[in-house]
């Protein structure tokens, strides 16, 4: 039993097939896509790659291997100690051995009534690029939130595309404060600018609101951006919870 289909959980399930052709091996996939490149994500958000380039497998390659999967389906509780696996779809998996890859998903956004914007979108998934490209295609002004790496290329993909304009706000002096030195900030900041990105630094969001039909952020410092598209990059959350109870359980 498999637990997630990125390419730990792609990987380990290919190699127990070569070890052993006869065994029975299932795939719990959260996502509807058969396996594809996540570092490819990027270039197809900059419109370098095209959609069927991001694929690494087709479902007929699971077949071939003889390897069950079960697409947009999820683990809601794992019993290690009965071994069994169950579903969102009311489905019970027994098993003898599971690998836990799960992943993660962005954290939510974290800033003071942004769940009230309707258009708001991480990046993470196949789904994710797909959505921010067709809104960011129709809209006038995108806003790109967090001064992770996450944030540089969805500034640097939108911004790419030269459809909508982008504005980029980050409590730093510059992207990956933690990473790069002053000078690495200040040559994004250059390369960024000269490819349209209107950088906002050392600031962060206090009010999101409405004006004239169009969403508002409203800044500490007192910059008020309007936009059509909030997106953001603020960090993983670890996809625990079907074995949450069990840690908890087991903890001294």
């Amino acid at each position: 039993m498999v637990l997630g289909n990125g390419i730990a959980g792609q990987t380990c399930a290919e190699d127990l097939r070569k070890a052993d052709p006869d065994a029975s091996i299932v795939i719990i996939a959260a996502e509807r896509h058969p396996l594809y490149n996540r570092v490819a994500l990027p270039r197809y958000l900059r419109g370098q790659v095209r959609r069927e380039k991001v694929f690494m497998r087709t479902v007929e390659d699971y077949a071939k291997h003889n390897i069950e999967i079960h697409f947009e389906t999820w683990a809601t509780d794992v019993d290690l100690h009965d071994k069994v696996v169950l579903t969102n779809r009311g489905q019970e998996f027994k098993y003898d051995a599971i690998l836990i890859a799960t992943g993660g998903r962005p954290k939510p956004p974290p800033w003071p009534g942004s769940g009230d914007v309707s258009s708001c979108l991480g990046f993470q998934t196949l789904d994710d690029t797909d959505a921010i490209i067709e809104k960011a295609d129709s809209v006038e002004r995108v806003l790109v939130m967090g001064g992770s790496f996450i944030g540089y290329e969805l500034a640097e993909g939108v911004s790419f595309r030269q459809k909508a304009k982008v504005t980029w706000i980050m409590r730093g002096p510059w992207f990956l404060r933690y990473v790069l030195d002053e000078e690495g900030g200040k040559l994004c900041h250059q390369l960024g600018e000269a490819q349209g990105v209107e950088f906002i630094t050392s600031d962060e969001v206090q009010k999101f609101s409405r004006n004239n039909g169009r969403h508002v952020a409203e800044t500490v410092n007192g910059h008020k951006v309007e936009f059509d598209l909030l997106t953001y990059g603020v960090g993983l959350d670890y996809y625990t919870e079907p074995v949450r109870k069990e840690v908890e359980l087991r903890a001294p």
